[in-house]
């Protein structure tokens, strides 16, 4: 929404009418489609951005921020993009990279010498990994740990998920193929926060969301647990 707000502020009014006007007929039966998806679904909250030629031309939220009802859902309610943030992730990783504060064909262990994992392939699989491995999923990283993952209510502090990285199995050998996990990522953005000596969310805050003109988005958990304008997640089958 932020990113959606800084586009309109980019177009005149008369340029942005026009725009709205060409695709009037497709916004109108996509309207249509997404309360028919949303009460089909269950689904409580939603908001959608449409860009034409670099230009924000409909930007409208529907339903409530909680699952049973609230405060109807604006251009400016926070949502959780869950996966989608490991996009920010491996561009937070590659800045640093630019600023010569990371290499990702390094041995992650130059950067965190402690961190060991288990494995069954070979004895020392953690400094074999770079960076580059963990940010493509060829690390042969399980896909959660047991503290602090996607089946668990509880939010433990990242510190405590990411030690507990130590008590997982690789699935593969390093390197050897391809496979999705949450584990890579947060190891990589743990790194982070070891080299250049901020959280995470304040590198991201400062190095990418405040220069994108995004000053509602943000990673901290305090900061958006304090939202009131902020929509509850909604998954069949999980708290």
């Amino acid at each position: 929404s932020a990113a959606a707000s800084l586009a309109n502020a980019l177009v005149t009014p008369r340029a942005y009418a026009q725009a709205s006007r060409d695709v009037a007929g497709p916004i109108d039966a996509s309207r249509e489609q997404i309360r028919s998806a949303m009460t089909e679904g269950g689904i409580s909250a939603a908001a959608v951005c449409l860009v034409q030629n670099g230009t924000s031309v409909w930007t409208e939220g529907f339903g409530q921020t909680g699952q049973q009802g609230g405060p109807p859902v604006t251009v400016d309610t926070l949502f959780s993009i869950q996966s989608t943030s490991k996009n920010l992730t491996a561009v937070a990783v590659l800045l640093a990279v630019q600023e010569g504060l990371l290499d990702l064909d390094a041995p992650i262990s130059r950067y965190w010498p402690d961190f060991t994992v288990r494995s069954r392939f070979e004895a020392t699989p953690q400094e074999r990994m770079t960076l580059r491995m963990l940010l493509a999923h060829r690390a042969g990283f399980t896909h959660e740990a047991p503290v602090g993952n996607n089946y668990e209510p509880a939010s433990p502090s990242f510190e405590a998920h990411v030690r507990s990285i130590a008590d997982t199995w690789l699935r593969f050998p390093v390197g050897d193929r391809y496979r999705y996990s949450n584990l890579g990522y947060d190891l990589a953005a743990h790194i982070l926060e070891r080299q250049t000596g901020m959280t995470f969310a304040e590198w991201l805050r400062r190095k990418l969301f405040v220069p994108l003109g995004m000053t509602t988005t943000t990673v901290d958990p305090v900061v958006y647990g304090k939202r009131a304008n902020r929509a509850a997640g909604t998954h069949r089958g999980y708290e």
